[in-house]
């Protein structure tokens, strides 16, 4: 049996999957850069996430990671400095459900009248997460309250 391999982009390559997207309506993933699998701790929520997008056929309710990090993990892996995650906030209160674009923001021309959520660490720092780009999410975000689920 031959199963098609999903096109996978780093945030840097994200402009490419939201292209393909566009242009034939393949749903294209923004992820971890391949390397970011040889971590030896702190990888554990990156992975799930992954898994569950990229395997399960379900809905993907995101929890926030208990700790995050922005330390040089490839030049140590033994001395690793983890920060305790205190949580999404929302800046823009609202709900918004829609196809997801995206991966690099700065690639987007029109983010007005959005709701904003702010240290939902799962981008450039670690964890990481992957997102569907084509699939659908539902947003909530008002104050400490955040849910965010993604249906792939």
């Amino acid at each position: 049996m031959i199963h098609q391999k999903p096109p996978l982009a780093e945030a840097t390559a994200s402009v490419s999957g939201g292209s393909i997207h566009k242009k034939t309506g393949l749903t294209t993933y923004s992820g971890p850069h391949f390397s970011t699998f040889g971590m030896l701790h702190g990888n554990e929520y990156t992975e799930l996430y992954f898994k569950k997008i990229m395997i399960q056929d379900e809905l993907t309710v995101i929890q926030p990671a208990k700790e995050w990090s922005d330390d040089l993990w490839y030049l140590d892996q033994v001395n690793r400095s983890f920060i305790r995650n205190e949580g999404p906030y929302a800046i823009n209160h609202g709900k918004a459900e829609g196809t997801i674009i995206g991966g690099n923001l700065c690639t987007l021309k029109e983010l007005d009248h959005i709701p904003v959520i702010t240290d939902a660490d799962f981008g450039h720092t670690t964890p990481q997460f992957t997102l569907p780009i084509g699939g659908y999410s539902y947003i909530k975000a008002y104050d400490n309250n955040i849910e965010i689920i993604i249906e792939d």
